[in-house]
């Protein structure tokens, strides 16, 4: 491709007048070296300051620092180069003594590889065009990706002139580095108006690849890119049912792991295959597994039943009714194990009713955290739990069993004695024990929210002192509240002038109102 004379008259033309060009020390000079040297090395650094440390080196830098700087860019994402492309426009309105200078390369075919890529992310297209025409004859990643992102260029010529530059580029013995940058690229740019272009070409290529290229877009540790190259690869019948299942459960993103795990379904009649996706770790699979086992006349409901997953729980229930089955019957039935499964025991909470309420409350000391944290879920669910079997899992060594159960008394914070939650939120009790204390006791009454907030406002918990600040400033005493208890009006009085650091006199003198404390 060559510049045509249209674009190398424009590019040739004289320079503005010194004196109405803006000084370039609008951008750190590298008169402080490691700083710019520094961005330029660190891709986990906001792309803004890279840019800046970019055109310094491309101003003044040197060959090492050049070197630097298209290393560094090589091993950017996709979404990073889409950022950074973003700030080096920005910043290119501030450099225009360098732009007449690029200007003068790109005319004249002198320009280096670091000068091409910061035309080619220029705010003016003509720059933009003249870059995308020259960057065709480099095969470095960076021009690579400087090319991908004008395909998406809104200006058309320069979309033009970067397509065709890219379509030489995009063959089957492309290297490894600039195959997955430009995937990459192809997925962060595919939503944009230009964007799909970019996309179809990749997805015509893929089955063109050579087995350690489509392995190279396979083994990406971009997730949307694999998910992208396994949809691809099985369409065109690149990948056995094996590696499907290795996938299935291996791969550690769920969308992979759900394509690959229903093409092996799609692809071999054969009950093995649904046998062995049974026990996948992911519920979703396991799910699907087992429907389409049960359709074939194969289901073991206890081990459906049994399932920590609500969704393969859901397939099981659907299923056993389908065979005049009732689930909850099977659940009181496993829950007389020694242990329970923790799936048995939400299970039941799901499909049983009041009366399993005694089968299920002695599971509240199960050994696992699983367990203890379904057994309050399911008892939450039914509505029917004893109060003093849930307050005493507010001290459980877990939070998990300690947040759930405190979910469940807020429901019915009237009934759980209140000398046991002020108990609970002393100081000397963990922060997280203290924390589902406080949420209940807000749960009561508009007086206990107030009273338990106030006296919380100084407390060593920083958490804790925010909720309870929070909580004061939006009490509801705007509203008909119960008159309050005579015994509290003391002690309010006391909180609220202690609470004038913190709340400040006017939101105190108003709450005082709004409480009718005279």
């Amino acid at each position: 491709m060559t510049i045509g004379a249209r674009l190398r008259r424009w590019l040739l033309k004289p320079p503005q007048p010194a004196a109405s060009v803006p000084d370039p020390g609008h951008l750190p000079l590298p008169a402080e070296p490691a700083r710019p040297a520094q961005s330029l090395c660190d891709l986990r650094a906001d792309p803004d300051g890279v840019a800046t440390g970019y055109y310094s080196a491309a101003r003044n830098g040197d060959g090492a620092r050049h070197a630097t700087a298209l290393q560094t860019l090589a091993a950017a994402s996709g979404s990073w180069w889409a950022r950074f492309d973003e700030a080096l426009r920005k910043k290119s309105w501030w450099e225009q003594r360098w732009s007449q200078q690029a200007a003068s390369a790109l005319a004249e075919d002198t320009a280096d590889l670091v000068t091409l890529v910061g035309a080619g992310c220029h705010h003016d297209g003509r720059l933009r065009e003249a870059a995308a025409i020259r960057l065709a004859e480099h095969g470095h990643p960076a021009a690579m990706a400087v090319l991908a992102l004008r395909c998406a260029d809104w200006a058309h010529p320069v979309r033009e002139a970067a397509r065709t530059a890219l379509s030489r580029q995009l063959t089957d013995d492309l290297d490894i580095v600039r195959l997955r940058l430009t995937a990459d690229l192809a997925l962060t740019l595919q939503a944009r108006k230009h964007g799909g272009w970019l996309m179809e070409q990749i997805e015509r290529l893929v089955p063109r690849l050579p087995d350690h290229g489509l392995a190279a877009l396979l083994s990406t540790a971009h997730p949307r890119l694999r998910q992208a190259a396994y949809r691809i690869a099985i369409a065109d019948g690149r990948i056995d049912v094996p590696r499907l299942l290795t996938a299935a459960f291996t791969d550690p993103d769920l969308g992979v792991r759900r394509i690959c795990a229903d093409a092996a379904m799609a692809a071999h009649a054969d009950l093995s295959v649904l046998r062995t996706l049974r026990t996948s770790r992911t519920g979703s699979i396991r799910a699907e597994a087992i429907r389409r086992l049960s359709r074939a006349g194969e289901f073991d409901a206890d081990a459906a039943l049994s399932d920590r997953h609500p969704q393969v729980r859901e397939i099981a229930y659907a299923a056993l009714r389908r065979r005049d089955g009732e689930p909850a019957d099977h659940y009181r039935r496993l829950i007389a194990a020694e242990p329970p499964a923790p799936g048995v025991i939400a299970g039941l909470g799901e499909t049983g009713d009041s009366a399993d309420t005694a089968l299920i409350t002695p599971w509240l000391t199960h050994p696992a955290t699983r367990g203890r944290v379904a057994a309050v879920r399911a008892l939450r669910r039914l509505g029917t739990a004893p109060v003093d079997a849930l307050a005493a899992r507010l001290t459980d060594p877990s939070p998990a069993v300690v947040r759930h159960a405190a979910a469940a008394l807020s429901e019915r914070a009237a009934e759980v004695d209140k000398p046991e939650l002020e108990a609970l939120l002393r100081q000397e009790q963990a922060p997280n024990v203290r924390m589902a204390a406080f949420r209940i006791c807000i749960a009561r009454d508009p007086w206990t929210r107030l009273t338990v907030s106030l006296r919380l406002l100084h407390d060593t918990d920083e958490q804790l002192r925010g909720a309870a600040e929070h909580e004061v400033r939006n009490w509801p005493g705007y509203g008909r509240l119960r008159p309050v208890d005579p015994q509290l009006v003391p002690e309010l009085h006391t909180l609220l002038t202690l609470a004038v650091p913190v709340l400040g006199k006017p939101l105190a003198d108003l709450i005082r109102y709004q409480a009718r404390l005279g």
